[in-house]
């Protein structure tokens, strides 16, 4: 008996389930957006999930009550921080609002034009929001990305989310972006989300979708400009974030195009100092296919190869050099993550430039190398359409 009450008195001091919510008495946030309402409020926009529409496969977004179906709608309330217009969300909402399965934060241009990092606090210091939540900063209002109805997914912010993991921009995580702005030089990058309008030439055959447009830069918790999306391509080199790309160049010595996917490929940033001058070297090896030939290059020729390759990392090299160029000189902000490198590197010297280094990086000299083979060719090693008289 002793030993049964031995093991049974222990289960009694374990606590239940006191604070459990059913699903059906949550209200799932999925997306949420902030833009400035005005000099002393935020607006805060949430995309809530109807469980009973997504059930049956439905799309669309309706009013609160889901009429007809719809798999979302949308809330807004403003107050003077987030939580305030969280709480002010929650009274036009039957159920407890729950940011658990938040997938998306979507940041409004204007907002982004000030300070905005206090307003992050929330989703770092509350239990319920996750750091995985990939973060934007939108053309316009961060809310215009919520209410768009993507032709292919159940909502925008699946849709927003699918986009970045694509790869061909950036992704960012609220993780990333934390470690970005308390990183040495205190600077981000976010990707650049705006709402593609229809065609007027297609009309409304062809729906409102989201597009990946470039990226924001963040320097002391606020967006200092933005660069389009080739320019992106250049940061996504330094950054070490290439997976998934493409380089259409035209040879030197040939007329028409060519175009190499990325197979793979790795960055490495090498700080130097020589007479108290630093130098950051840029160092990129790539391995690529051919999957398009519109010149009259004979692939087969391992000499046509060995020229294409110089082609092509002059080609990286000026896609790089255009980061550096716009992010460097013009917005001055460290994005590159230079400053924790040389950090890691000569923690010592660091220590002696670390608060002159916003004046220092502008002028910092940078090299860039690249290194290119391409693997394949294809099955072909003629282009379709073009005379068989073929340059060597």
């Amino acid at each position: 008996m002793k030993r049964w009450v031995a093991l049974l008195l222990p289960l009694c001091l374990l606590a239940g389930c006191w604070d459990r919510y059913e699903i059906n008495e949550m209200a799932i946030i999925i997306g949420a957006a902030l833009d400035k309402k005005d000099e002393e409020e935020i607006e805060l926009t949430v995309q809530i999930v109807v469980p009973q529409a997504l059930a049956m496969g439905q799309q669309g977004m309706g009013e609160p009550d889901g009429p007809g179906g719809q798999s979302t709608f949308i809330v807004s309330a403003s107050g003077t921080t987030v939580f305030d217009a969280a709480a002010k969300v929650q009274e036009h909402l039957p159920r407890r609002l729950f940011w658990g399965h938040n997938r998306i934060l979507v940041i409004g241009e204007a907002l982004a034009k000030e300070p905005f990092i206090h307003h992050i606090d929330i989703f770092v210091r509350h239990p319920q929001p996750r750091l995985r939540t990939k973060m934007f900063i939108s053309k316009g209002k961060g809310k215009d990305i919520l209410t768009v109805i993507p032709p292919l997914d159940n909502t925008s912010a699946k849709a927003a989310q699918e986009l970045t993991r694509l790869r061909f921009g950036l992704q960012v995580t609220m993780m990333d972006f934390l470690r970005m702005v308390h990183s040495k030089s205190q600077a981000a990058v976010l990707p650049w989300l705006t709402v593609a309008a229809p065609d007027p030439e297609v009309g409304d055959a062809q729906p409102e979708h989201l597009w990946l447009n470039g990226s924001a830069i963040i320097q002391n918790g606020q967006m200092v400009g933005r660069i389009d999306d080739e320019t992106t391509r250049g940061l996504l080199w330094i950054l070490n974030e290439i997976e998934q790309a493409e380089v259409t160049f035209e040879p030197s010595f040939a007329e028409g195009h060519i175009s190499v996917q990325i197979i793979r490929s790795r960055t490495r940033l090498i700080p130097e100092i020589e007479n108290g001058t630093w130098r950051m070297l840029i160092l990129v090896d790539t391995y690529d296919d051919i999957v398009e030939n519109q010149s009259n290059l004979d692939l087969d020729d391992p000499r046509i190869i060995d020229d294409l390759e110089k082609d092509l990392e002059e080609k990286i090299t000026q896609r790089i050099r255009q980061a550096v160029q716009k992010i460097q000189k013009e917005m001055k902000a460290d994005c590159f993550g230079f400053a924790d490198v040389i950090y890691r590197k000569h923690p010592d010297e660091w220590r002696r430039i670390q608060d002159q280094w916003e004046a220092l990086f502008p002028d910092m000299e940078v090299d860039v190398r690249v290194n290119a083979k391409i693997k394949r060719f294809g099955l072909s090693t003629h282009s379709q359409g073009i005379s068989d008289k073929v340059q060597r």
